[in-house]
Protein backbone atom coordinates (compact mmCIF):
# COMPACT_ATOMS: atom_id res chain seq x y z
CA UNK A 1 0.00 0.00 0.00
CA UNK A 2 3.15 2.41 1.32
CA UNK A 3 4.63 1.68 -2.92
CA UNK A 4 1.27 2.26 -4.30
CA UNK A 5 0.98 5.21 -2.60
CA UNK A 6 4.74 6.25 -3.86
CA UNK A 7 4.20 5.41 -7.07
CA UNK A 8 0.76 8.02 -7.22
CA UNK A 9 2.59 10.64 -5.57
CA UNK A 10 5.62 10.91 -8.16
CA UNK A 11 2.74 10.75 -10.73
CA UNK A 12 0.97 13.50 -9.35
CA UNK A 13 4.25 15.94 -8.95
CA UNK A 14 5.25 15.32 -12.53
CA UNK A 15 2.05 16.27 -13.29
CA UNK A 16 2.36 19.14 -11.60
CA UNK A 17 5.66 19.93 -12.52
CA UNK A 18 3.92 19.65 -16.42
CA UNK A 19 1.73 22.41 -15.70
CA UNK A 20 4.26 24.31 -14.53
CA UNK A 21 6.30 24.18 -17.52
CA UNK A 22 3.05 24.62 -19.54
CA UNK A 23 2.53 27.93 -17.19
CA UNK A 24 5.74 29.11 -17.24
CA UNK A 25 6.56 28.56 -21.04
CA UNK A 26 3.48 31.03 -21.86
CA UNK A 27 4.60 33.40 -19.25
CA UNK A 28 7.75 33.89 -21.32
CA UNK A 29 5.45 34.46 -24.53
CA UNK A 30 6.29 30.91 -26.08
CA UNK A 31 9.59 31.04 -27.27
CA UNK A 32 11.41 33.61 -24.60
CA UNK A 33 9.79 30.78 -21.69
CA UNK A 34 10.15 27.27 -23.59
CA UNK A 35 14.48 26.97 -22.99
CA UNK A 36 14.35 28.35 -19.14
CA UNK A 37 11.16 26.55 -17.97
CA UNK A 38 12.85 23.41 -19.29
CA UNK A 39 15.56 24.04 -17.44
CA UNK A 40 13.71 24.53 -14.54
CA UNK A 41 11.72 21.32 -15.50
CA UNK A 42 15.05 19.40 -15.03
CA UNK A 43 16.44 21.51 -11.69
CA UNK A 44 12.95 20.40 -10.08
CA UNK A 45 13.53 16.61 -11.31
CA UNK A 46 16.82 16.28 -10.92
CA UNK A 47 16.86 18.02 -6.93
CA UNK A 48 13.88 15.10 -6.51
CA UNK A 49 15.67 12.12 -7.52
CA UNK A 50 18.35 12.79 -5.60
CA UNK A 51 17.20 14.79 -2.78
CA UNK A 52 13.57 13.21 -2.82
CA UNK A 53 11.24 15.38 -0.10
CA UNK A 54 11.86 18.39 1.71
CA UNK A 55 11.29 21.76 -1.05
CA UNK A 56 9.09 23.74 -2.68
CA UNK A 57 8.52 22.17 -6.19
CA UNK A 58 6.78 25.60 -6.67
CA UNK A 59 9.82 27.58 -5.34
CA UNK A 60 12.81 25.84 -6.82
CA UNK A 61 10.89 25.84 -10.56
CA UNK A 62 10.04 29.82 -10.03
CA UNK A 63 13.69 30.65 -8.62
CA UNK A 64 15.93 28.77 -11.34
CA UNK A 65 13.00 30.22 -14.19
CA UNK A 66 14.33 33.71 -12.90
CA UNK A 67 17.75 33.53 -12.36
CA UNK A 68 18.45 31.45 -15.64
CA UNK A 69 16.05 32.44 -17.99
CA UNK A 70 18.89 34.19 -19.90
CA UNK A 71 20.68 31.00 -19.84
CA UNK A 72 17.66 28.85 -21.07
CA UNK A 73 17.16 31.34 -23.71
CA UNK A 74 20.78 30.40 -24.90
CA UNK A 75 20.07 26.91 -24.99
CA UNK A 76 17.49 27.61 -27.01
CA UNK A 77 18.84 29.93 -29.21
CA UNK A 78 21.53 27.18 -29.92
CA UNK A 79 19.75 24.37 -30.51
CA UNK A 80 16.84 26.15 -32.43
CA UNK A 81 18.26 26.72 -35.45
CA UNK A 82 19.38 23.18 -35.78
CA UNK A 83 16.14 21.76 -35.11
CA UNK A 84 14.91 24.19 -37.84
CA UNK A 85 16.95 23.01 -40.17
CA UNK A 86 16.16 19.30 -39.62
CA UNK A 87 12.46 20.36 -39.95
CA UNK A 88 12.66 22.36 -42.81
CA UNK A 89 15.05 19.34 -44.88
CA UNK A 90 12.57 16.57 -44.45
CA UNK A 91 9.88 18.88 -45.65
CA UNK A 92 11.68 19.47 -48.27
CA UNK A 93 12.09 15.76 -48.69
CA UNK A 94 8.45 15.05 -48.53
CA UNK A 95 8.08 17.07 -51.38
CA UNK A 96 10.61 15.14 -53.67
CA UNK A 97 10.13 12.45 -56.15
CA UNK A 98 11.82 9.20 -55.94
CA UNK A 99 15.61 9.08 -55.76
CA UNK A 100 18.16 6.63 -54.83
CA UNK A 101 20.86 9.26 -53.22
CA UNK A 102 17.70 11.07 -51.86
CA UNK A 103 15.83 8.12 -50.01
CA UNK A 104 19.20 5.95 -49.39
CA UNK A 105 21.64 8.82 -48.09
CA UNK A 106 20.32 11.72 -47.44
CA UNK A 107 17.08 10.62 -45.34
CA UNK A 108 19.10 8.26 -43.25
CA UNK A 109 21.98 10.49 -42.71
CA UNK A 110 18.83 13.69 -41.57
CA UNK A 111 17.91 10.66 -39.54
CA UNK A 112 21.03 10.07 -37.44
CA UNK A 113 21.52 13.77 -37.31
CA UNK A 114 18.03 14.12 -35.50
CA UNK A 115 18.75 11.16 -33.23
CA UNK A 116 22.19 12.61 -32.09
CA UNK A 117 20.49 16.15 -31.81
CA UNK A 118 18.28 14.83 -29.50
CA UNK A 119 20.69 13.03 -27.37
CA UNK A 120 22.33 16.67 -27.31
CA UNK A 121 19.75 18.14 -27.06
CA UNK A 122 18.66 16.38 -23.55
CA UNK A 123 21.81 15.67 -21.66
CA UNK A 124 22.62 19.65 -22.43
CA UNK A 125 19.96 20.51 -20.02
CA UNK A 126 20.93 17.70 -17.30
CA UNK A 127 24.64 19.12 -17.49
CA UNK A 128 23.79 22.77 -16.60
CA UNK A 129 21.87 21.43 -13.71
CA UNK A 130 24.21 19.54 -12.70
CA UNK A 131 27.45 21.20 -13.26
CA UNK A 132 28.77 24.82 -13.02
CA UNK A 133 30.75 25.53 -16.59
CA UNK A 134 31.15 28.15 -19.01
CA UNK A 135 28.44 28.38 -21.44
CA UNK A 136 30.40 26.58 -24.27
CA UNK A 137 31.95 24.20 -21.90
CA UNK A 138 28.21 22.39 -21.30
CA UNK A 139 28.27 21.82 -25.13
CA UNK A 140 31.49 19.67 -24.44
CA UNK A 141 30.08 17.83 -21.48
CA UNK A 142 27.17 16.95 -22.76
CA UNK A 143 28.83 15.08 -25.69
CA UNK A 144 31.49 13.57 -22.80
CA UNK A 145 28.53 12.09 -20.52
CA UNK A 146 26.86 10.78 -24.16
CA UNK A 147 30.18 9.11 -24.77
CA UNK A 148 31.10 7.78 -21.47
CA UNK A 149 27.62 5.90 -20.93
CA UNK A 150 26.29 4.29 -24.20
CA UNK A 151 23.83 2.49 -22.26
CA UNK A 152 22.36 5.33 -20.66
CA UNK A 153 22.07 6.81 -24.40
CA UNK A 154 20.25 3.92 -25.51
CA UNK A 155 17.62 3.77 -22.92
CA UNK A 156 16.93 7.43 -23.73
CA UNK A 157 16.13 7.21 -27.54
CA UNK A 158 14.20 3.85 -26.80
CA UNK A 159 12.82 5.66 -23.94
CA UNK A 160 11.67 8.53 -25.87
CA UNK A 161 10.08 6.64 -28.78
CA UNK A 162 8.21 4.44 -26.41
CA UNK A 163 6.60 7.88 -24.24
CA UNK A 164 6.17 9.39 -27.84
CA UNK A 165 4.43 6.22 -28.93
CA UNK A 166 2.30 6.21 -25.56
CA UNK A 167 1.26 9.71 -26.42
CA UNK A 168 0.05 9.21 -29.57
CA UNK A 169 -2.18 6.78 -28.57
CA UNK A 170 -3.18 8.74 -25.71
CA UNK A 171 -2.96 12.53 -26.46
CA UNK A 172 -4.27 13.55 -23.70
CA UNK A 173 -1.50 12.55 -21.33
CA UNK A 174 0.75 15.40 -23.03
CA UNK A 175 -0.97 17.78 -20.92
CA UNK A 176 0.08 16.31 -17.58
CA UNK A 177 3.09 14.42 -18.81
CA UNK A 178 4.13 15.35 -22.23
CA UNK A 179 7.08 16.84 -20.47
CA UNK A 180 8.29 16.11 -16.84
CA UNK A 181 8.04 11.93 -17.96
CA UNK A 182 11.01 12.76 -20.64
CA UNK A 183 12.58 15.13 -18.44
CA UNK A 184 12.51 12.49 -15.78
CA UNK A 185 14.03 9.39 -17.44
CA UNK A 186 16.57 11.86 -19.88
CA UNK A 187 17.31 13.28 -16.14
CA UNK A 188 17.38 9.95 -14.39
CA UNK A 189 20.06 8.24 -17.26
CA UNK A 190 22.11 11.31 -17.14
CA UNK A 191 22.91 11.07 -13.86
CA UNK A 192 24.24 7.63 -14.03
CA UNK A 193 26.67 9.08 -16.98
CA UNK A 194 27.31 12.25 -14.40
CA UNK A 195 28.65 9.62 -11.56
CA UNK A 196 31.19 7.54 -14.07
CA UNK A 197 32.33 10.87 -15.16
CA UNK A 198 33.15 12.22 -11.39
CA UNK A 199 34.23 8.67 -11.26
CA UNK A 200 36.53 9.03 -14.14
CA UNK A 201 37.65 12.90 -13.22
CA UNK A 202 38.30 11.97 -9.50
CA UNK A 203 40.68 8.22 -11.04
CA UNK A 204 43.02 10.98 -13.40
CA UNK A 205 43.34 13.08 -10.20
CA UNK A 206 44.10 10.51 -8.15
CA UNK A 207 46.74 8.95 -11.05
CA UNK A 208 47.79 12.59 -11.86
CA UNK A 209 48.69 13.45 -7.90
CA UNK A 210 50.58 9.57 -7.47
CA UNK A 211 52.44 10.33 -10.72
CA UNK A 212 53.69 13.69 -8.85
CA UNK A 213 54.68 12.38 -5.90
Amino acid sequence: MKGLYGLFEWVARMAYVNVLWILFSILGAGVLGVGPATLSAFTVIRKRLREGEGFSTWQVFANTYRNDFWEGNKLTLLLLPIYLFIYVDFSIIQTLPYDVFIDYIVFPALLLLSVLVVILSSYLFAVHTHFDLPFWKYVTYAVLAAGISPLSVVLIIFGLALISLLSFLFPATLLFFGVSIPVLLIQACALQAFGKMEAFQLHQKRVKHESGC
